[in-house]
């Protein structure tokens, strides 16, 4: 039998476990803990095999030098690919993908709205550790031109920010009406009711069409009752408003502060919010194809390399292994996920199908293009599978295993793995090249 066949035969055989995984995923549904618990496995073994059946040996043939230059550049490309598709969709293939895509929108959210509130004289001489707790109760409104924002009289029960538009305000004194001002894009007004809460002195008309941002008093005020800081701030800001106000900081220096100061646990994602995000993309044509490619991103430097080691003497068993182990997991989390987004049964297993065939293809291609390399070359390549795998293992497994409740039980698993990994060498012998 040709070498490239042997070479397909096994990279097909290591993802087999791929519609087996969407099988149980989306037919029997396991716990998120045995989805967990596997994909630690899985991880361990592939850390071994990839260190013993990769690493190890391209080190003993050509050295440090190719070695490292694979490995960085591997894990560089599969980095810069998976963000990639991650924008095109393929963050829906895993519960932990999807969480860090709406962590990062959050963050930049957060970073836009700060950066709004820092326009506020008022705003930027309060604590930048204590922002956080201001920036999510930010709310956007839109005004058509001529609409009222608020009357003269009425209750002073929040700030606006003007984002876009222009603001009129006019003041009623008996029958005759003043404009006092027209206020543009970055002004603010009504800043005094967060202090006082007194009511409105004068009319805000919106000019033309108008995109504001507003912070209730409500909200405010239940921030300063759980912040002594905030309170304080606040006391001395009013102080200050009658006499000689004190000099701001920079508004960028103030922005740049409060978006170091943010608790990461505020950007945590809640189910709803991940839930909301995988449905504004589901409808994407885009979207199913990059969750397809991602799949085959994260196992084409496994692939390749499976099909590199049929060049020598025999395949490396404990690599397929691991990664038949590490490829059941990685399907059962995401056709689960799939399922739970609408995607049809059959849909979801001809995707994990397919992708037995792509990795066939890509194990006999590997197979093919490093049969008769030089030593650093092969080295090279060999270093560049294995560093994309590492930073697949690094940014998709592991913490999918933790998304998934895993727990404590992720470090234990994951040494499990490893070590069955390395008996199964130890069964095998010293594989060649």
């Amino acid at each position: 039998m040709p070498r490239y066949v042997q070479a397909f035969l096994f990279g097909a055989l290591s993802a087999a476990s791929l519609p087996l995984g969407a099988v149980l995923g989306v037919w029997l549904r396991p716990s998120s803990r045995v989805i967990a618990g596997v994909m630690s496995l899985g991880a361990g073994a592939l850390l071994a095999a990839l260190t013993l059946e990769l690493v190890g040996p391209a080190l003993d043939r050509a050295g440090f030098a190719p070695l490292a230059l694979g490995i960085a550049g591997g894990c560089a490309a599969f980095t810069l690919l998976n963000a990639a598709l991650e924008r095109q969709g393929a963050f829906m293939r895993k519960a932990a993908t999807a969480a860090h895509y709406v962590r990062r929108r959050k963050y930049r959210h957060l970073r836009g709205v700060i950066g709004k509130l820092s326009r506020v004289d008022m705003l930027r001489r309060l604590p930048p550790h204590e922002v956080q707790g201001i920036a999510p109760h930010v709310q956007e409104r839109s005004f058509p031109a001529g609409a009222v924002v608020f009357h003269q009289g009425d209750p002073g029960d929040s700030l606006y920010l003007i984002e876009s538009g222009s603001v009129a305000i006019i003041r009623h004194d008996n029958d005759a009406a003043t404009t006092l001002a027209v206020l543009g894009e970055g002004d603010t007004f009504g800043e005094m009711a967060l202090l006082s809460g007194e009511p409105r002195t004068a009319d805000a008309v919106a000019v033309d069409a108008v995109r504001a941002w507003r912070i209730g008093k409500d909200d405010f005020d239940r921030l300063l009752r759980a912040s002594p800081a905030l309170e304080q701030a606040v006391v001395s800001l009013a102080d200050e408003r009658k006499g000689t106000p004190a000099r701001d900081p920079h508004p960028d220096d103030w922005a740049a502060s409060a978006a170091d100061h943010l608790d990461p646990a505020a950007l945590r994602p809640t189910r709803v919010e991940i839930h909301h995000t995988v449905q504004e993309h589901g409808g994407h044509a885009s979207a199913a194809l990059a969750i397809w490619l991602g799949a085959c991103l994260d196992g084409a430097g496994e692939a390749v390399v499976i099909g590199a080691t049929t060049i020598g003497a025999g395949v490396s068993l404990p690599l397929v292994g691991g990664v038949l182990l590490a490829n059941l997991p990685e399907s059962m989390s995401s056709a689960a996920a799939m399922s739970r987004q609408g995607a049809g049964k059959g849909r979801i297993l001809a995707m994990w199908l397919s992708l037995v065939v792509v990795t066939g293809i890509a194990a006999g291609a590997g197979n093919l293009l490093l049969t008769g390399a030089s030593p650093a070359l092969f080295a090279l390549l060999e270093g560049a599978a294995a560093g994309a795998m590492l930073a697949m293992a690094a940014q998709t497994m592991l913490p999918e295993a933790f998304e998934l409740g895993g727990g404590a039980a992720i470090g234990v698993l994951t040494v499990a793995g490893f070590l069955a990994a390395i008996f199964i060498r130890s069964l095998n012998g010293t594989p060649g090249h």
